[in-house]
């Protein structure tokens, strides 16, 4: 029965990122600009500035064993005058999750952090990027109790996405974003799987740039 609610809850979590990233994407196509966006012919003009540091500083909502939680990260990214940006970015759980004994015992925690490279490209507009996370991190299983490491795996994470800018004030932006993030090679960690630590993720993120 738990085993069914996670996955129904996990297949909810997985249509409304579908339905965000569709709005995403209609935004995207949506002729309207951005509140506080420059002028058509000044937008145009910043297609073709020079290179540019971007910070990101991101808070998302994804799940993690059968729980849904909150993911802390940021990146730093180089902005080219094509519409990529290339850089690298990490992120870590906020809180551990606990007292799941369908999957990591009732006296373990688990926590998970990854970092890797990513890729952004806007091929439509400006405001609205495709983008790629491809690396590694660590999924750590921790005595309660005691606090000691039990186990611990190296995984391989991918996080596909799609992000828009919903606000632009100066150098300063607010982001919305939705993805999936898949992990790969669990096998090894005690009672876990990787659709344990798979999810699908909405974040909200501030980026300072180009600096």
């Amino acid at each position: 029965m738990a085993d069914l609610q996670r996955r129904t809850a996990e297949r909810r979590l997985i249509r409304a990122a579908y339905l965000v990233t569709l709005s995403a994407l209609a935004f995207a196509a949506a002729p309207i600009p951005l509140r506080g966006q420059a002028p058509a012919a000044d937008t145009a003009a910043g297609a073709h500035r020079g290179v540019g540091a971007l910070v990101d500083l991101d808070l998302r909502l994804a799940r993690l064993a059968g729980r849904t939680g909150l993911l802390a990260g940021g990146r730093l990214l180089v902005e080219f005058p094509s519409r990529w940006r290339l850089g690298g970015g990490a992120h870590v759980v906020l809180e551990r999750v606990g007292d799941s004994p369908g999957q990591i015992g009732p006296e373990r925690s688990l926590a998970l952090g990854y970092a890797g490279l990513v890729a952004e490209w806007s091929p439509w507009r400006e405001d609205v990027s495709l983008t790629l996370l491809a690396g590694a991190g660590v999924a750590t299983l921790r005595d309660r109790v005691l606090g000691t490491r039990v186990d611990a795996e190296v995984v391989a994470v991918v996080e596909p996405g799609v992000s828009a800018a919903l606000v632009r004030l100066g150098r300063a932006q607010l982001l919305a974003s939705a993805g999936y993030r898949l992990v790969f090679n669990v096998g090894d960690l005690e009672a876990l799987s990787s659709s344990d630590l798979r999810s699908a993720f909405f974040s909200v993120s501030v980026r300072l740039g180009p600096l």
